[in-house]
């Protein structure tokens, strides 16, 4: 759990956009010629790419999420001990804010 979080704050510190810093993966998609008034774009990202990639984050998320609000629903029956009730408790919650985390994150 530690080494996911320690790699998303790597992804979260990397998009921070600082225009003096040369180290950034800063990527300009646009070119603009001098002689010219429009400027053209130099991206290949486009709609069904973003569609594909939404849909299997989705799915791919979704269980984590459901699985970690599923065990925070179970600690709170009372058929279980106080241990195992608080380790369920946790582990829901922990990986319901690692998941959330990972959706800001990408």
């Amino acid at each position: 759990m530690a080494a996911q979080l320690y790699m998303l704050f790597v992804f979260v510190e990397g998009a921070e956009i600082d225009l003096s810093d040369s180290a950034k993966d800063l990527v300009y998609t646009w070119k603009c010629p001098r002689d010219d008034i429009d400027c053209t774009s130099t991206s290949d990202l486009n709609g069904y790419g973003w569609m594909a990639f939404a849909l299997l984050m989705g799915f791919q998320l979704m269980r984590d999420i459901i699985n970690g609000v599923k065990l925070i629903v179970l600690s709170a029956k009372e058929r279980h001990s106080v241990k195992t009730r608080a380790r369920m408790f946790f582990g829901g919650t922990l990986l319901t804010t690692v998941t959330l985390f990972i959706l800001y994150v990408r």
